[in-house]
Parts: structure tokens; C-alpha cells; sequence
């Protein structure tokens, strides 16, 4: 096993600090100190690093009741440029960002089948390669891309992908051919779950667990995070949810074909006699209306999530379950409803906050 490296633990450290100050935050030297436990010496040191590279700058000063007013420090927005590229159903979304997070261009490119889905991934590619170019002479400092699936680096495949289509995407082939610079790969789930762990709102590390259950256009799934890492698993299929078992009008089915947003409006058209079927805004609008259009999807969605919950909570115990994605947006009462039925469901003496 190779030995760790002093200048590892100083690119570790450093990197811990950066993460601190994304979407723009402004932060002191005490703050970055209390939040990750490097000492104020080292964080010196780092902070001189980084703004002498450009990457961080001095915003002025704290606010202070009496003594010294401590320096305040946020990311350069103009440092670097970092590319994303969100493989979805139907098309790819694209767009670049700023250090504080800041969309700087953005648009689609269509996929419905018609041409190597390779194809469409190079147009996206290109299309943030030139907003790069075009926003001013800030590096593009990386391309991400979120799939609905898992990513094998070994082989350049994705795996446990949501439809065929996107199975046959060979990701690094595609981008390494246009830009020169890192790539990172990452389930939709596992982005989501990053986003909202690196958010100025987010608890801080008990070193617990968290579970996020998320449902996303293309699928179910679920992110475990340790302390406030991912874990992979094994095989780096870890969180593959939308296979739990639940019971429907007494029949056994996945909890992805129950909830799963494209099941349900294909439920939807068919039931209704409908020649398309509704979109994530529609079926939101009939949940929120509790409109009879919905018919017993709802109940049936409220009963798998419960299900589901209880599952993942009794086999993992973990401190958080946190829930993301259009469900959410569904009002708070999905969310009492999905409470009170797993109430219903579990025992009293097994249930905790």
C-alpha cells in the first residue's frame, strides 16, 4: 500500500476548505476552523495559497461588536468555468457555471432516438465547450455529466442505465475527444445528493448516516451517505431502490413502477383515454388540485413511498432519510400523508423521530 504524503494531506485540506466556500459563500478563517477542525495556522497558510492563485479573494471585513474584525473570503466567480451536462429522457441539458454557481449560458439538445445518442452528447459537449469561449478567458475547468444509471470506468459503460438507449453512451470516448480536461461522471441521485450535502443550509457531519430517496424523471434510486461521504459499494451500485418489493391492491410490485414518474402518466393516459400523456407539471397540478384525474395512483403513490421508507429506515437505521425530487414539489400534504401512513404501518415501539 502506497504511504500518505504530506503534500496529500495538504491538496486534502485544501480541498475541504474550497468545497466550503461553493455557491459563493463567504466565510472567516474562525469559520473554516469550527467547520473542519484544521488548525488556524494551516488554514493561514491554505487561505494565502489560494488567493494568490486567483482562486479565493478577501471581501472585506466581519462585522464585530468590539476588537479585531476577522477577514472575510469567497470563491473568485471569475477563477474558473465548469461545464454540466444532465442526460435525461428525452434530451440533454447543458450548461456552465461560475464558481459561485452562477449560470453563465445553458440550453438542450434533443434526443428522441433518431441519431447515436454518442452523437447528441458530442453536440452537447460542443455547445458548452463554445459558451466557455464565450463568456470571457476564464478556464473551463472540468465537464461533469449526470446519468441515470451507474458509470464504469473500467469499461466506459453505464450500468443499471434507465432505458437501453442510455447503455449505449461511452461517455469519456465522447468528451476526451473535444476537451482536454477532467471529466467526472456521476449518477443523477448521487449529484443530487451532492448538492444538497455542499448546501449553506445542510446539517453539519455527525459522522451519522443519511439516505436520500430520490425520484428523478428517468427513475428511482437512493444515495447513502456515511459521515458525509457517498458509499459506492462493492460494485458502485449502491442505492438501486426502485427494486424494493411493495404490495399494491394486495399484489406484490417494485416501488419504481409504482412511483416512477413516466409509469404514472402512462397509467394516467391509458386510464383517461388521453392522446399524450400529462408531463411532471401536470401530474404535480392534479396532486395538488386533488383532482379525480389522478385516481387511485396517489393513494397507491403515498402507500409505496411509505413502504419503501420503512424498509430502507428498519434495514439501515439511519440518522436521516432525506427526500428529493418532484414528489417534494408536491405540496406538504404528500409529505404528512406519506408521514401518517407509515405510522399506520409500523409498529409504535419501532418508530423514532
Amino acid at each position: 500500500m502506497a504511504s500518505t504524503q504530506i503534500s496529500d494531506l495538504r491538496e486534502e485540506k485544501k480541498s475541504a476548505i474550497l468545497r466550503l466556500f461553493l455557491g459563493g459563500i463567504t466565510l472567516t478563517r474562525k469559520d473554516l476552523e469550527v467547520r473542519t477542525g484544521i488548525s488556524y495556522g494551516t488554514i493561514s497558510i491554505i487561505l494565502r495559497q489560494l488567493v494568490g492563485a486567483g482562486i479565493l479573494r478577501t471581501t472585506g471585513k466581519q462585522h464585530s461588536q468590539g476588537g479585531r474584525r476577522a477577514d472575510t473570503y469567497q470563491l473568485e466567480p471569475e477563477a474558473a468555468l465548469f461545464g454540466q451536462i444532465s442526460v435525461s429522457s428525452s434530451s440533454m441539458l447543458w450548461c456552465v457555471r461560475d464558481t459561485h454557481g452562477t449560470v453563465r449560458g445553458g440550453g438542450s439538445v434533443d434526443d428522441y432516438g433518431s441519431q447515436d445518442i454518442n452523437d447528441v452528447l458530442a453536440q452537447a459537449a460542443r455547445q458548452v465547450l463554445v459558451a466557455a469561449r464565450t463568456v470571457g478567458s476564464q478556464t473551463l475547468a472540468s465537464i461533469g455529466v449526470t446519468i441515470p444509471g451507474h458509470y464504469r470506468s473500467d469499461s466506459d459503460q453505464i450500468v443499471k442505465a434507465s432505458r437501453t438507449r442510455v447503455a449505449k453512451l461511452r461517455i469519456r470516448k465522447v468528451i476526451d475527444a473535444l476537451f482536454d480536461g477532467p471529466v467526472l461522471i456521476e449518477s443523477d441521485v448521487n449529484a443530487a445528493a451532492y448538492v444538497v450535502r455542499d448546501t449553506e443550509d445542510a446539517p453539519e457531519d455527525s459522522g451519522g448516516t443519511t439516505v436520500f430517496v430520490t425520484v428523478t424523471a428517468d427513475g428511482v434510486g437512493a444515495t447513502i451517505l456515511l459521515g458525509n461521504e457517498i458509499h459506492y459499494g462493492a460494485a458502485g451500485h449502491a442505492g438501486e431502490v426502485h427494486m424494493l418489493p411493495v404490495i399494491v391492491d394486495g399484489e406484490t410490485m417494485t416501488f419504481g413502477d409504482v412511483v416512477d414518474i413516466d409509469a404514472v402518466a402512462r397509467r394516467i393516459a391509458v386510464r383517461q383515454g388521453l392522446a399524450e400523456q400529462p408531463d411532471i407539471r401536470a401530474i404535480r397540478s392534479l396532486i395538488l388540485d386533488g383532482s379525480e384525474l389522478i385516481g387511485p395512483d396517489y393513494p397507491r403513490i403515498v402507500d409505496a413511498f411509505a413502504q419503501a421508507l420503512f424498509l430502507l429506515d428498519s434495514i439501515l437505521d439511519p440518522d436521516t432519510i432525506f427526500l428529493a425530487g418532484p414528489y417534494v414539489g408536491f405540496g406538504t400534504r404528500f409529505l404528512q400523508d406519506v408521514r401518517s401512513r407509515i405510522v399506520d404501518q409500523a409498529e409504535p415501539h419501532l418508530m423514532d423521530d
